[in-house]
């Protein structure tokens, strides 16, 4: 190979590094939620559930519970979960950089008995 072609070969490697580098340095600017929602009055796993960052985006919890969320910025979100047969619930997450939040959270079923206090 010709140092012509070795040349322009180093320099289209060092910038597809430089484009990689760059890429991973994006990822790194986001942060994760994710946890799983059970029921509080039996401990099951609650399928189909709403949870919403307010203002934000929604995600359904799938047949285990689980949810997640991907790609947040650094910052602090209100969670909500709303829905017809549950106890509306909120909780407040601060996220990270390139870091992963988890959130378990236990929901009561509307015609669960109250806890008395």
């Amino acid at each position: 190979m010709s140092r012509r072609r070795f040349r322009i070969a180093a320099v289209l490697m060092m910038g597809l590094g430089l484009c990689v580098a760059g890429a991973d340095a994006q990822w790194a600017r986001y942060g994760k939620l994710k946890g799983r929602v059970v029921n509080a009055a039996n401990g099951a796993p609650v399928s189909g559930l709403k949870i919403e960052i307010v203002n934000l985006r929604e995600t359904t919890t799938d047949q285990d519970g689980k949810y997640e969320f991907d790609r947040l910025l650094r910052g602090t979100y209100k969670v909500i979960i709303k829905n017809s047969e549950y106890d509306e619930h909120r909780k407040t997450i601060t996220i990270q950089p390139d870091q992963t939040v988890i959130s378990n959270l236990r929901v009561l079923p509307l015609k669960a008995p109250r806890p008395t206090r």
